[in-house]
């Protein structure tokens, strides 16, 4: 009876400690990386890379991991319109 209910806990102890993987946060952005301010665009993004690389944007909230979603405004109204409405119904993007 000892030794079941030690292995009860064992068990219990083991299980507790899974973590299961979290669905990531998805921030959609939009720049431009085709068009009259594609270089802009370009930088923008390596900015945000840079800054996740040096821990100034965290990579983590509540435990959950941080996605960024990129989409192409091509500099048109249009497509940034488009891209924003993709962002949120198709990648499910909560920022």
């Amino acid at each position: 009876m000892r030794k079941l209910v030690l292995g009860l806990i064992i068990v219990n102890l083991l299980l507790g400690t899974v973590v299961f993987a979290q669905e990531p946060i998805k921030i959609g952005v939009l720049v431009e990386f085709t068009g009259a301010c594609a270089a802009y665009g370009q930088m923008g993004r390596d900015a945000l890379e840079l800054a996740r690389a040096k821990g100034i944007v965290p990579v983590q909230v509540l435990g959950r991991p941080i996605e960024l979603v990129y989409f192409d405004a091509r500099t048109e109204p249009t497509e940034a319109t488009n891209g924003a409405t993709r962002l949120i119904n198709t990648e499910k993007a909560v920022a």
